[in-house]
């Protein structure tokens, strides 16, 4: 049986809106807020004391909410969106960005592991991280780091079908990549780390290696 990444965002000072110091049983609940297209944005995760949790994705128009949405098990993919004019896929690029802001600011953790692979070749660091549910929706996340310079480019494969549909930023145009993207996702199939199910390839589970 395959387990999948689940996405906690940490309380952080500043950030608690309810706590259990007067009741053990309340749900925590922190936010972690971020700018995207020139536009407001927050998390919001809220986490009962027997693990159970899950985050909101909301969107801002001055000071009304103009987008709510639902990540319902905290597996880093929005499933519902309750308000928006948006759509999954871009609710999720936004989410995903997020996600980022919040992992590069030390306000996120994953609960349970990854679904990272990743390939090095002389100075570049080719990773494949599987986002999501198996059962619902999957992405993948390729990232191209270059050690020397400690700068990298993020690619997005919406679909996990092996093809790149995004990127982010100014970077290298998506056919130039679109080979590479292939070649590391074939070297993962060889050793056994890359699956391919029902069309959607897929970076097996690995348990995190504890800190010392």
């Amino acid at each position: 049986m395959i387990h999948f990444s689940k996405y906690l965002f940490f309380s952080f000072l500043g950030s608690v809106l309810i706590s259990c110091s007067a009741t053990k049983e309340l749900p925590v609940k922190t936010t972690f807020d971020f700018n995207y297209d020139d536009q407001n944005y927050q998390i919001i995760s809220i986490n009962a004391q027997d693990g159970e949790g899950m985050n909101y994705l909301l969107g801002f128009d001055n000071n009304s909410t103009v987008l709510r949405c639902l990540d319902q098990d905290q597996d880093g993919s929005i499933e519902i969106i309750q308000y928006g004019d948006l759509s999954l896929d871009q609710v999720n690029m936004i989410y995903h960005f997020g996600i980022q802001k919040a992992i590069e600011a030390g306000k996120f953790k994953s609960r349970e592991g990854h679904r990272i692979y990743e390939v090095a070749n002389s100075d570049t660091l080719f990773t494949i991280e599987t986002l999501g549910n198996y059962t619902d929706q999957l992405y993948n996340r390729f990232i191209v780091s270059n050690l020397l310079e400690s700068t990298y480019l993020i690619y997005w494969d919406l679909d996990a079908d092996g093809v790149l549909d995004q990127k982010e930023g100014e970077v290298a145009d998506l056919n130039d990549v679109q080979k590479i993207y292939e070649r590391v996702l074939q070297i993962g199939l060889e050793e056994s780390r890359i699956q391919v199910r029902e069309g959607k390839y897929v970076v097996l589970f690995q348990m995190s290696t504890p800190s010392s």
